[in-house]
């Protein structure tokens, strides 16, 4: 992690960049975070605005770093939160939650004895959109849900379901 650190802070240095390991959006008083990478960070900002201003106290993370995972870092930065959202754009299946990072970030707050608890979310299978209408409603869900009951489970969001083709 040191090094990588290292080598991170050399980068921004040398291409006049602010980029962390953790980027962080309205996270200061949130009490739901929702954790994303990749593509869809600008439509999780917008979600976390809207419901914002529907008075819901959201904010999130985007992470740029999988391996060695920033432990110590994600449990500082969500330290007091309600509940956690992680978005995955993958399935593991035969997981106890199915998403792969969910299950990384569930296992790094235990670690460090965080009993926070992380909803996993599978949405954007086959490369759908993930929309930041569905990112709020989300948030929504975990701000009137049974948290405990949430993280029991994967939610899947976007996917198309095929019954009675007939």
């Amino acid at each position: 992690m040191g090094v990588i650190k290292e080598v991170h802070d050399e980068f921004n240095k040398t291409f006049g960049r602010n980029y962390r390991l953790i980027e962080e959006y309205r996270i200061d008083d949130a009490d739901y975070v929702v954790i994303t990478y990749g593509g869809i960070w600008g439509n999780t900002k917008r979600a976390v605005d809207i419901a914002r201003k529907n008075g819901i106290k959201a904010g999130a993370l985007k992470l740029r770093l999988f391996r060695p995972f920033p432990t110590d870092d994600l449990v500082r930065i969500v330290e007091g939160v309600r509940a956690i959202a992680v978005i995955d754009r993958a399935v593991s299946p035969g997981a106890p939650i199915e998403g792969p990072v969910a299950t990384e970030v569930a296992t790094a707050l235990k670690s460090r004895g965080v009993d926070t608890p992380v909803i996993s979310v599978v949405h954007g299978l086959g490369q759908r959109t993930v929309f930041s209408r569905d990112i709020n409603e989300l948030i929504r869900i975990l701000s009137t849900g049974e948290l405990t009951n949430l993280a029991r489970n994967t939610i899947y969001m976007g996917v198309r379901e095929y019954g009675n083709q007939g």
